[in-house]
């Protein structure tokens, strides 16, 4: 019962027994003797307070309104899967950029490799993106010298300045440029026609193939030779 176990466990949860007998003489020491030993606990559950103790829980008064699960303050209320759905809402708005819906987003951000817009690259500040294909880029046939590709909104200007090798004049139909990148391909169905002019005053002639993506000599360039010339097309990448 209460009272007796009240008696034999402390405060602390300890059990505590003691047993008596006769004092010793000084000669025989004192014997306790201990036949048979028993413990029983007895443990009584009041389940109607277990339940009440559940229901005061999960009451109406102990979960979170919308307000304080937004607010984050309160550490003793209970949270529903609704308010902790609000609570997150809360916490993300105005402070990350959401994957879905309009917003509008301020102050200055930096986006070090790059912006894209239906897959295709915005324009930084300056309005100027360029490439330039040299040596490394060009079959053996080109000397030295360069090709570059400037683009600004949805216009791309190409400016020629390359000379070709003393042994062989360069073939008619032989790429110059294959694979140019995407942002600098021009927009056309069929092959568009450049005219470059030699140190010599005669005129010779590149295009880009259908697609836009080579660069190839139309008609001969002929050996050891400076060419020059420069191009405005509409990119095939708008933006």
């Amino acid at each position: 019962t209460g009272t007796a176990a009240n008696n034999y466990i402390s405060d602390d949860g300890f059990l505590y027994a003691i047993s008596y007998a006769e004092p010793s003489d000084g000669v025989t020491p004192s014997t306790v003797n201990t036949d048979y030993s028993k413990l029983e606990i007895k443990v009584r559950l009041s389940m109607n307070e277990h339940l009440k103790l559940m229901i005061a829980a999960n009451h109406v008064e102990n979960l979170a309104t919308q307000e304080e699960a937004e607010t984050g303050e309160d550490n003793k209320k209970i949270m529903t899967p609704l308010r902790v759905m609000q609570s997150i809402k809360k916490f993300v708005e105005n402070k990350f950029v959401s994957i879905a819906g309009n917003e509008t987003i301020g102050g200055l951000k930096n986006f070090r490799d790059g912006l894209m817009v239906n897959g295709n690259n915005v324009l930084t500040h300056k309005g100027v993106v360029t490439i330039k294909y040299s040596n490394a880029d060009f079959p053996t046939e080109i000397a030295s010298g360069y090709i570059t590709f400037v683009r600004y909104g949805d216009e791309v200007q190409a400016v020629f300045n390359f000379k070709t090798r003393i042994g062989n004049d360069f073939a008619k139909d032989q790429s110059i440029i294959w694979g140019i990148a995407a942002d600098f391909q021009a927009d056309t169905s069929e092959p568009q026609y450049i005219g470059i002019t030699s140190t010599g005053g005669t005129t010779s002639i590149v295009k880009f193939t259908a697609g836009g993506s080579t660069l190839t000599a139309h008609s001969i360039l002929l050996k050891d030779t400076w060419y020059a010339g420069t191009v405005t097309y509409l990119a095939k990448n708008k933006l």
